[in-house]
């Protein structure tokens, strides 16, 4: 806990590199391990820190143990703002973002995660029906997971009908995607 001041701080710093291997100070040294560190030992005055990365650092990966870190500190004040960030970004900032909301377990997460997973069952569909490689939609069939994870971990209605409408469809990767996603959520 000594060091949870002066590495709150020091994670907003783009001066300091994001792993200390990128300047040969191995990898007990950098930003990242520090946001890892505040959330593991659940460092709530981080919190304002950690979005201030989300939203505005120019490392994806800083972006990515941010948005972990939130999620272990169960930041709710900043729900919307992680809705907001899951919308804007691709790729795996987007699943950060919507396992993050699962742990949050913020009930207005529900419906953004419900539209972002309907977009990504609409990719799977218009891909498969095109006769693209499967490669070409893996992402989406990932978001697919942790939306639907998300969701249950949330809890609610609207949750097990979208799990349910997963399982009932009749593309296979989402049908194996939602099994996925029913044991992902099952665990906190």
């Amino acid at each position: 806990y000594r060091d949870a001041e002066l590495y709150r701080r020091a994670i907003v710093d783009e001066s300091v590199p994001v792993f200390g291997w990128d300047i040969g100070l191995g990898d007990m040294f950098g930003r990242a391990v520090m946001t890892h560190y505040l959330g593991l030992i659940k460092y709530t005055d981080a919190a304002p820190e950690m979005r201030e990365v989300m939203l505005h650092d120019t490392s994806e990966d800083m972006k990515s143990f941010a948005i972990e870190g939130m999620g272990r500190l169960n930041a709710s004040k900043y729900v919307f703002d992680l809705i907001y960030f899951m919308k804007l970004s691709r790729g795996h900032l987007r699943r950060d973002c919507a396992d993050t909301l699962g742990r949050i377990g913020n009930k207005k997460a529900l419906v953004p995660l419900r539209e972002m997973y309907e977009d990504a069952v609409h990719t799977i569909h218009m891909a498969d029906l095109a006769g693209e490689e499967w490669e070409s939609y893996q992402s989406e069939w990932s978001a697919v997971i942790e939306y639907v994870a998300a969701m249950l971990r949330i809890g609610g209605a609207l949750a097990q009908q979208t799990l349910q409408e997963a399982l009932d469809d009749s593309n296979v990767h989402v049908f194996e995607a939602a099994k996925r996603a029913r044991i992902k959520g099952a665990f906190r």
